[in-house]
C-alpha cells in the first residue's frame, strides 16, 4: 500500500478501492498519531473551496436539526465544512446564489427544501453544478437521497388501527410538496391496509408550521363526528393540532389519538408526550454527502432511498378510542 492510497483514505475520497480491514488499519494508525488532514493544502491540490452548502428550510426547526448534524459529521469526515443558508432568503436573493455557486465559493449543494423551484434545479444542472437533493424528488432533474416517508405514514396509521380506530384523520401537508404527498400515498396504504378509506372530510391539508396544524385540527375536529385519531404530516404541525385539541376541549388521548410525523426531543416534553415515527434523518443526511461528493469527484450519482426502516416511539399521545 502506498502513500497516496493512505492519503486518499485518510481525505475520505469516495471513489478509492480498499479492503475494510486495510481502511480500518490507516484510520486506527492516523489516531493514534493523532493526524489531521490539512484542508486547506488539500483544497488547492484539488482547486476546490473544501466547502459543501446545505440549503434547508426554517433553520429552528427541531427535525431539522437531525439532518445538519448528520451532513456536518460526513462532511467533517472528508475534510469539508459545511456553509448553512436559509431556504426562503436563499431562493429568493440573487445575490446569494451568484456569490456561493458562480463565485464557486462551494463545491456542491445539497439542497433540502420542498420550496424550491424546478426552475433554479434546472439552472443548476445546465450549469454543471454538484447538488444533491435531500429527502425530495424531482424527476430527470438531479439524483436525489431520500427516506420512505409512504412506509413511515403507513406505520403510524397500522398504530392506530391496532389500538382500535376506525375514524383515523390526517393533517397533511401541501399537495405541492413532494414528501406531504408521499406520506399522504402511506395514510391511505395504511387505510386500505386496514380494510379501511380516506373519507375527504378527515383529511386536511395545511403547511409545515404550528399555526397551519392548528387551523387543520379545527377544522377536523368541527363535524358532529370528528375522527377518533389522527396522524399529522409534520411535527410542528402536529404541536399545533394538539393546543388546537385542547382549547376546544377534546381531551388527548382519551377522546382523541395523536401521532406525529419524525420524532424530536420536544416531542417526548409536550402534554402528553407525542408517539411519534421516527426516520433515518441522520443516515439520509450523511448518504446525500456522499453522494454529493461522489459528483464533485467527477462520478456519475443515482438517486437514492434509505433503507433503514422507520420506528414507532410510542407515548402518552395515543390510545384506544373512547367506548360509544
Amino acid at each position: 500500500m502506498g502513500t497516496s492510497t493512505a492519503s486518499r483514505v485518510l481525505n475520505g475520497d469516495p471513489s478509492v478501492s480498499i479492503r475494510p480491514e486495510t481502511r480500518e488499519r490507516i484510520l486506527r494508525a492516523a489516531h493514534r498519531l493523532n493526524y489531521r488532514p490539512n484542508a486547506l493544502a488539500r483544497g488547492l491540490k484539488l482547486a476546490r473551496t473544501m466547502t459543501i452548502g446545505v440549503v434547508i428550510p426554517n433553520l429552528a426547526y427541531p427535525v431539522n436539526a437531525e439532518i445538519i448534524r448528520g451532513a456536518e459529521r460526513r462532511a467533517a469526515a472528508a475534510g469539508y465544512v459545511i456553509v448553512l443558508a436559509d431556504a426562503e432568503e436563499f431562493l429568493q436573493t440573487g445575490e446569494a446564489y451568484r456569490r456561493l455557486l458562480l463565485e464557486r465559493r462551494v463545491d456542491g449543494l445539497l439542497i433540502a427544501s420542498a420550496s424550491t423551484t424546478e426552475r433554479f434545479l434546472r439552472q443548476l444542472s445546465s450549469q454543471a453544478r454538484p447538488f444533491v437533493l435531500v429527502n425530495r424528488r424531482v424527476p430527470r432533474v438531479g439524483p436525489s437521497v431520500t427516506v420512505d416517508d409512504a412506509r413511515g405514514m403507513k406505520l403510524a396509521v397500522g398504530h392506530l388501527v391496532r389500538l382500535g380506530h376506525t375514524r383515523i384523520g390526517h393533517i397533511a401537508g401541501p399537495r405541492d410538496a413532494d414528501t406531504a404527498l408521499r406520506r399522504l400515498a402511506g395514510f391511505r396504504a395504511g387505510l386500505r391496509a386496514a380494510g379501511l378509506r380516506a373519507a375527504p372530510r378527515l383529511v386536511v391539508e395545511t403547511s409545515l408550521t404550528e399555526e397551519g396544524g392548528f387551523e387543520a385540527m379545527r377544522k377536523l375536529l368541527a363535524p358532529r363526528r370528528p375522527p377518533t385519531a389522527v396522524a399529522v404530516w409534520s411535527l410542528a404541525a402536529a404541536v399545533g393540532a394538539l393546543s388546537a385539541a385542547k382549547q376546544v376541549g377534546v381531551r388527548v388521548p382519551e377522546e382523541l389519538s395523536l401521532v406525529t410525523f419524525h420524532d424530536a426531543p420536544l416531542a417526548a416534553y409536550l402534554d402528553p408526550p407525542l408517539t411519534a415515527v421516527r426516520m433515518p434523518l441522520a443516515e439520509m443526511a450523511e448518504r446525500s454527502v456522499e453522494c454529493l461528493l461522489r459528483m464533485i469527484a467527477g462520478e456519475h450519482v443515482r438517486s437514492v432511498v434509505v433503507s433503514a426502516p422507520p420506528v414507532l416511539v410510542e407515548r402518552r399521545s395515543t390510545a384506544p378510542p373512547p367506548s360509544p
